[in-house]
């Protein structure tokens, strides 16, 4: 009998990492569920072994940073390496566009003071004109 790639025979299986890396995240079954693009019920499957783990699952895995090596043989780090620089790289973009988004506040707020300065202005010239109307009518 050959064995699957996913027997779960061996000392921690793949369903016990994938309770782990939801416990790392601080997940809810639901919650992994729906990252990964399954059901709840789903999910609760693979965790016990009795259905494998699709591929799709994999690499919604994959593509949140954990090492399918690990996943899958118990092998190697929890997370790839790739994954790091890609968090540090968005925690780095994030970073940039939180300090753009409030710099376009900034000038937002500037923008708005200015143009109610400007509208300050427009009715003194218009308050201006009327009067020299009024003094050119004798009034």
């Amino acid at each position: 009998m050959t064995r699957s790639l996913f027997d779960d025979s061996r000392p921690q299986s793949i369903g016990t990492r994938l309770k782990k890396i939801r416990s790392d995240l601080g997940f809810s079954q639901s919650k992994l569920a729906t990252e990964m693009g399954t059901g709840q019920h789903n999910l609760s499957r693979y965790e016990t072994g009795q259905v494998e783990l699709p591929i799709q699952a994999m690499t919604s895995l994959y593509n949140m940073g954990y090492n399918l090596n690990w996943l899958i043989c118990g092998k190697g780090p929890i997370k790839h390496e790739e994954n790091k620089y890609n968090v540090d790289k968005i925690h780095n973009l994030e970073k940039e566009l939180q300090n753009k988004e409030n710099k376009i506040s900034e000038l937002e707020i500037e923008n708005n003071k200015r143009r109610e300065e400007l509208m300050q202005s427009f009715k003194n010239i218009v308050d201006l004109q009327n009067h020299i109307l009024n003094i050119r009518k004798g009034k």
